[in-house]
């Protein structure tokens, strides 16, 4: 069977595979290169929460009214610094004493930190993450 002419110059025509080819690898390279992004922030913040919470829970043992007066405030400002202002209130922040920590007996002050930051930042399945750092230091 013949085709037509304008058929048949379409089955031999080359031109514009490239741009096909680019729209094929560019949408993957792009949302695999965002989804990079987002876990490298996620870590990066997780790891900003972790040093807020042993830092705050040190301040927290150490009781000092001059250097620590309000550990959530504290927290707070301190994750503020390292991470994006904005990410953790006082609301996120907890102080408790407790009786154990890491198998060790004793008296200790725990703070956590718990944050949803990222809850609508990412698309599914990873959107609703939150992230919580938890940190306990001895007391006097």
């Amino acid at each position: 069977m013949i085709l037509p002419a304008p058929l048949h110059r379409l089955g031999v025509d080359r031109r514009g595979t490239t741009m096909v080819e680019l729209a094929f690898v560019a949408g993957v390279t792009v949302l695999t290169t965002f989804g990079i992004l987002n876990l490298g922030m996620m870590l990066w913040a997780q790891n900003a929460l972790q040093s807020t919470a042993a830092l705050a829970a040190r301040c927290a043992a150490i009781g000092s009214a001059t250097l620590c007066p309000n550990v959530k405030t504290y927290a707070v400002n301190l994750a503020n610094s390292w991470t994006i202002p904005g990410m953790i209130s006082a609301n996120d922040v907890t102080v408790t004493q407790v009786a154990s920590c890491n198998t060790a007996n004793g008296s200790f002050k725990q703070v956590t930190i718990s944050t949803a930051f990222w809850a609508n930042m990412l698309p599914p399945p990873f959107h609703n993450q939150t992230l919580s750092a938890s940190a306990c230091y001895p007391t006097l």
